[in-house]
């Protein structure tokens, strides 16, 4: 990335409380320029905006990574990362840092604090977070442009309320698992049920829960206060059942804006919201309340920072490296962070400093240090476990495979029926995919990337199974209707029966040809789309292509008979699929950053037209084409046809065949029998005949413009006008587009009469 003094990078910083459309406006920018990478607090928030993306633009063209995951295709323009693990030497139009009021939190603020004062964008970068970093910020990013966003709709207080009253879509804010549980028990209880929603959660299941409260086939959600770093939740009232939290050393009252920011989850966009505390609390003091609902807090007075060139000559150099003094008064050292505190005590036992000979080593030791304590053990558990990678890596430069899947088998016991058992092994089975996606840790052959991921999934899907079997009534009844009656349009019968039904316990791989969270979880390449306009999925038809905004974004159809909040799931994961499928055909004419405007507007309407534009429509385009742009035409193959403006490689038969599909579920057109008169053109005929009951744009945008009666291939077309002027024109022209004589006679006067470019 380019240092943050670069002249060509922007820096701007949009400030406000929660519900301003912060993470939206920076989507939005980002999608806007070439290329991004976008930085969140919480790998739970970097999943829920890489899907939001990836619907846009198409899954091949973002990348995931966070600690546990990493999801890179080939060329991806958007990078959708935690900030911790932000790929900073990828070099990127755009950069966006999320929550940047983390710059004064004790643990991670240096992390913030580094990617806020280096991470740059190459046109411009951008910093989300609460207004209480303004000043901070502009002292340590001089020429920054602030822009301050108002809440778009009103967050006020309300008397406490018990569990029996509060509204229907509330949320209940707790801060440990076992009062979680303990609240969605009472809930289901007295009131039908619950999602849940903790931080611990893998984001499958994450989504699996939210996907089921947003459906309406639960009314209440119970979370932690992971819930309060962007999760987009359809919230009308939040209710705290503790003010108090153990941060991980102390127990203490939360502050102000700690509160504020759990609170604003209540209302989205325009409507409004509503905050309080569960019975028998007291409620909150007049002036904290007017505080929270005016988003007023004290600025921040500095930021943690930790140096971040470091020195791997020895263990004393990298830990001096790591603890010199702050370049500002306004930056603060962080102290007693654990990975140096890990780092510290391993490099002092004997066994490992014999071995710290080398920089490469020493540097080894530090990247096995930085590991996160997923499981919060104690310090000398969770360093013995760090002592035990760092010894395989060091013995045979990867870990052994068998050693790794010794201890996978020890967590990857799926017979475990209640949450606290299942959350624990995620937990433990996160440090595995955490170290199975370090480059070079593991031998990618050995596939133990895949089989971490596979583990994590199953419990995943175990532990969705048991929090709906112990959170919520089979008995309560259906959904109510929703504003979003087509995302959340509710299957017949049963909700909890259906989500019953489509999670048991899966078979097997080898026993079983479909399963609904395998099918989320699917490479795009393990779908198709048959002829018919369906998406398939392991022999099973899981979607049906729709009319979309245009021709090149159709809509999906969800096929699958399962609950309203599974559908949401699908919906989302079909229509990423349906987005690649025809990015992959219109791939040829991507424009690149290079091209001029009158190239890119050209390229717009052939796409438009699925690889082919009428001449006569360009004409404005092509007048203003440069030498340069006549020869990216050529690289590409695109040819300006006298006719048309096409592309020769939209003109092959397996491209006809996804254009066909493409037009069909735009335009709405049925199927038809094989043994009808007229058939749909497929790319290896060089006409066919027009019928009449058919609009002549359709053959346009399967690559056949459409001439008197004759629909005639684009390419084929262009001969047939070179030959207007030879002598036996109409004998030719027969024989180029191969009909009779007397209708090539009529086509000829056709063609004479147009107007030909």
């Amino acid at each position: 990335m380019p240092s943050d003094d670069s002249p060509r990078s922007s820096l701007v910083a949009v400030l406000g409380p929660t519900n301003t459309g912060k993470t939206h406006r920076a989507i939005e920018r980002m999608l806007e320029c070439e290329s991004g990478m976008f930085g969140l607090p919480l790998r739970l928030l970097a999943r829920e905006v890489y899907d939001r993306i990836s619907v846009r633009v198409g899954e091949s063209q973002v990348a995931l990574i966070t600690g546990e995951e990493k999801r890179v295709p080939a060329n991806p323009r958007y990078w959708i990362s935690t900030v911790e693990a932000m790929p900073v030497h990828q070099s990127t139009e755009f950069v966006a840092i999320d929550e940047v009021q983390l710059i004064a939190n004790s643990e991670r603020g240096h992390i913030f604090t580094d990617r806020v004062l280096h991470a740059r964008g190459t046109k411009t970068t951008w910093f989300l977070g609460a207004d209480t970093a303004r000043p901070l910020l502009r002292e340590l990013l001089p020429g920054l442009a602030v822009t301050q966003s108002p809440r778009m709709s009103v967050l006020s207080a309300q008397k406490p309320l018990s569990l029996r009253s509060i509204p229907r879509r509330s949320a209940v804010i707790t801060f440990s698992l076992p009062r979680v549980f303990e609240l969605a028990r009472a809930l289901r209880a007295l009131r039908g049920g619950a999602a849940v929603v903790i931080g611990a959660m893998s984001p499958r299941t994450r989504n699996a829960q939210v996907a089921m409260y947003e459906a309406g086939e639960v009314d209440f959600v119970v979370a932690t206060d992971a819930i309060g770093m962007g999760l987009n939740l359809d919230i009308d009232h939040v209710a705290f059942a503790d003010l108090r939290k153990f941060d991980g050393k102390v127990e203490r009252a939360l502050e102000a804006s700690e509160l504020a920011q759990i609170a604003g989850r209540a209302g989205r966009y325009t409507k409004n919201g509503t905050f309080g505390v569960l019975t028998p609390l007291s409620g909150f003091p007049r002036e904290l309340a007017r505080r929270v609902e005016q988003h007023s807090f004290p600025r921040l007075e500095s930021a943690f920072y930790r140096n971040s060139t470091l020195d791997f000559s020895s263990p004393l150099a990298l830990l001096t490296s790591l603890r010199l003094a702050a370049p500002s008064d306004r930056l603060r050292r962080t102290r007693n962070a654990m990975d140096e505190l890990v780092f510290e005590h391993l490099s002092s036992k004997e066994e490992i400093a014999r071995r710290l000979e080398t920089p490469e080593q020493v540097q080894l030791l530090w990247q096995v240090a930085t590991i996160p304590d997923y499981r919060q053990l104690l310090f000398a558990e969770h360093a013995a476990q760090l002592e035990s990678i760092f010894l395989g890596l060091y013995e045979n430069h990867t870990l052994d495979p068998s050693w790794v899947r010794t201890r996978l088998r020890a967590i990857s016991d799926f017979t475990a029926d209640d949450p606290e058992t299942l959350l624990d092994r995620i937990a433990d089975v996160r440090l595995w995919n955490y170290v199975a996606n370090q480059a070079d840790w593991v031998d990618p052959r050995a596939g133990l990337e895949q089989e971490a991921r596979a583990v994590e999934d199953r419990l995943s899907d175990a532990l969705h199974r048991a929090v709906i079997a112990r959170f919520v009534s089979a008995e309560r009844p259906a959904p109510r209707p929703t504003n979003s009656s087509k995302a959340r349009e509710q299957a017949a019968g049963s909700p909890f029966a259906k989500l019953a039904a489509l999670l048991k316990p899966e078979q097997p791989q080898a026993e079983v040809g479909f399963s609904f969270e395998g099918m989320l979880e699917a490479d795009q390449q393990q779908f198709e789309v048959d002829e018919l306009g369906r998406i398939v999925w392991r022999e099973t038809a899981v979607g049906r292509l729709s009319k979309g905004r245009d021709i090149t974004s159709p809509e999906v159809v969800v096929l699958l008979e399962v609950a309203s909040g599974a559908r949401l799931q699908a919906h989302r994961r079909l229509v990423a699929f349906a987005k690649d499928w025809t990015l992959e055909l219109l791939r040829p004419l991507q424009p690149s950053p290079a091209l001029s405007p009158a190239l890119r507007g050209l390229l717009y309407l052939v796409q438009m037209g699925l690889g082919t534009a009428d001449a006569a429509a360009t004409m404005e385009h092509r007048n203003h084409l440069t030498d340069a742009d006549r020869a990216a035409m050529k690289r590409i193959g695109l040819t300006l046809g006298r006719f048309s403006v096409f592309s020769s490689a939209l003109l092959r038969p397996r491209a006809v065949a996804t254009r066909l599909l493409l037009t069909r579920a735009f335009h709405q057109v049925p199927t038809r029998a094989q043994h009808e008169r007229y058939h749909w053109p497929t790319g290896k005929e060089v006409s066919v005949q027009v019928d009449p009951q058919r609009a002549p744009s359709l053959y346009w945008t399967l690559g056949y413009p459409v001439i008197g009666s004759r629909a005639v291939r684009a390419d084929i077309l262009e001969r047939t006008a070179s030959e207007l002027e030879e002598e036996d024109a109409d004998l030719r022209i027969a024989r180029i587009i191969g009909c009779s004589r007397r209708e090539a006679s009529a086509l000829r006067d056709i063609l004479a009469r147009r107007d030909l470019i």
